[in-house]
């Protein structure tokens, strides 16, 4: 297990953040589940509402976990997540309202594969990852903490099917998760912590979607 020492220092900030909501994340990661599979299997308002609810109460709390590393850690960096999980939670809380992404399976196999792929990684695979390399519980990332959170969260946006018209806030929700994961993965590489490769590529991933989205508008 190598890496810097805020590295080591922010996977101590998730080993007590883990100890405080346990077993929060395994209802959490239970519900996004169970919510994926009434979107695809009810596509419509209510499915649509509920996995909207659930994500904006997710990136709350990653907000908040933010906030606790600002003050444990210090650091621009921090206060700069903090931000861009409160615009991502005040997103899903509006479309909650406005109601302009419904989702469902992607009528493209290519993005339909991505989705799938992403939402199984950041629940399943992720935290196997982090197990693999040596890191060991609480002291790992599981479903709840920005990262695998994000991943399947980019997962879940993919699935939206926006009308004609309704595309604005679809955009600007991936634009943020896409560049939080950019930024935040990339970040995470470079001091070490080659688990979040898996969160970089997913902000890749993000980038193709809107690529592939405004192409097929236009």
């Amino acid at each position: 297990m190598q890496g810097s020492h805020e590295l080591h220092r922010i996977i101590q900030e998730i080993g007590r953040l883990n100890e405080q909501f346990f077993p929060a994340q395994i209802v959490g990661a239970a519900l996004v589940v169970a919510l994926a599979a009434f979107c695809l299997a009810r596509p419509g308002r209510i499915s649509s509402s509920l996995m909207k609810g659930l994500q904006a109460v997710l990136h709350g709390l990653i907000a908040y976990g933010m906030v606790v590393c600002l003050f444990n850690i210090g650091g621009f960096y921090y206060a700069f997540v903090a931000l861009l999980e409160c615009a991502v939670t005040a997103l899903f809380a509006a479309d909650i309202f406005c109601n302009t992404m419904q989702f469902s399976l992607p009528g493209r196999k290519d993005l339909r594969i991505m989705s799938l792929v992403l939402i199984i990684y950041g629940i399943v695979l992720y935290p196997a990852a982090e197990l693999l390399m040596g890191y060991t519980w609480p002291a790992i990332a599981v479903f709840g903490a920005l990262c695998p959170t994000s991943i399947v969260s980019i997962g879940v946006v993919m699935t939206a099917a926006p009308g004609a018209k309704r595309d604005r806030l679809l955009l600007w929700l991936l634009g943020l998760l896409s560049l939080g994961a950019l930024v935040c993965g990339g970040r995470a590489v470079l001091m070490g912590g080659y688990f979040d490769i898996s969160y970089l590529l997913s902000g890749v991933c993000g980038v193709y979607f809107l690529a592939r989205y405004r192409r097929s508008a236009g």
